[in-house]
Formats: structure tokens, sequence, C-alpha cells
């Protein structure tokens, strides 16, 4: 959204031409610079939105900072509540979830967390940091007493519980697990 003017530009050139009602649009974004007018426009024009949003605060505020040290979950929040408030259809068919998975893992917490009413109708699509090309885990994580395993085991059981059950898994169990 840092060239937002581009994008809007590019967004209304693709709605001029005859194919654009076979084009899907898709933005990704952290979530912070989602102002007022970019959410009424993305909502205005039916744009899908995928948001990083890593669980509860004391994960996502964890590795997704800014510069001053501040977490971004606060204003990530605000915004997904401003949309819902605007258009509750265009938030739960449109609005989806990136989550990011770092150490300490507690995948039974962040599976809570997205059972919340803000997110029962959405998609989530959980990731792990990988450990190649890359120096995150020996500057973040050489303390970490996550088990990740365990962590796994549990959410598995909480999934097969629910389809034995037959109930609907949550939607994290869904996107960590049947994707």
């Amino acid at each position: 959204l840092t060239a937002w003017t581009m994008i809007k530009e590019a967004i209304k050139f693709i709605k001029s031409r005859k194919f654009s009602n076979e084009i899907n649009l898709h933005i990704d974004t952290n979530g912070t610079g989602l102002t007022d007018d970019i959410i009424k426009f993305i909502i205005k024009n039916n744009i899908l939105l995928q948001v990083s949003l890593d669980g509860p605060k004391q994960f996502h505020d964890k590795y997704r900072v800014f510069p001053d040290g501040r977490g971004s979950f606060d204003i990530i929040i605000r915004s997904l509540k401003k949309i819902r408030k605007l258009d509750a259809y265009y938030y739960s068919t449109k609005v989806g979830f990136a989550v990011t998975l770092a150490p300490p893992y507690n995948l039974l917490e962040r599976n809570d967390f997205f059972k919340g009413e803000m997110f029962t109708e959405h998609g989530i699509l959980p990731t792990f940091v990988q450990s190649f090309d890359t120096r995150f885990f020996e500057k973040y994580c050489q303390n970490s007493n996550s088990n990740l395993l365990q962590d796994m085991k549990g959410l598995k059981t909480h999934y097969i519980k629910a389809r034995i059950n037959n109930t609907e898994p949550s939607i994290f169990e869904k996107g960590f697990l049947e994707r």
C-alpha cells in the first residue's frame, strides 16, 4: 500500500477494460496502512484482502513491529473493525489472513484466538518462518522453549474431535491441517 496511488490507477485501468469481470483483484498487506479512503476503495471494488496477522497480540507484536519498536497488532485490529463495520458481508467473504508461525508457536493459543467472532468465516493461510537462507532463528529464537511437535499433536486432536463430533473445526485448524 506504500504505492497506493499507482495501485489505485492500475485497478481503475483494469476495471475500465472489457475483461475486468473475469479478473479477481487481490491485495496482501500487513494492515498498518489501511486508511479510511483505502478501505472504502477496496470494499467498493470488491478486492480480496489478505492481512498478515500472526495471532494474539503477544505473538503478533513479537516480530511485527515498527522501527521504533511499537507493535502493529492494535492498528490492524482497528482497521479490521472498520472494515467489518462498513460492510460485514465484504468482511466475512473477502478478507483472509496470512499467519506466520515462529517460536514460540503456541498453536492452541493461536487456535483459540482465531475462534473469536472477528474470524469465524475467514480463510487462514498459516506458514512457518523457513530456516534456510535466513538468520531469523539465530537472531530471535536462541532461548525458545517451544515444543512444536507437541503443539501440532494438540491441534490435530482438537481437529479430529471436531470431525468425529460432526462439528466444524476452527478456521485455524482447517487452514493449518487441510491445506
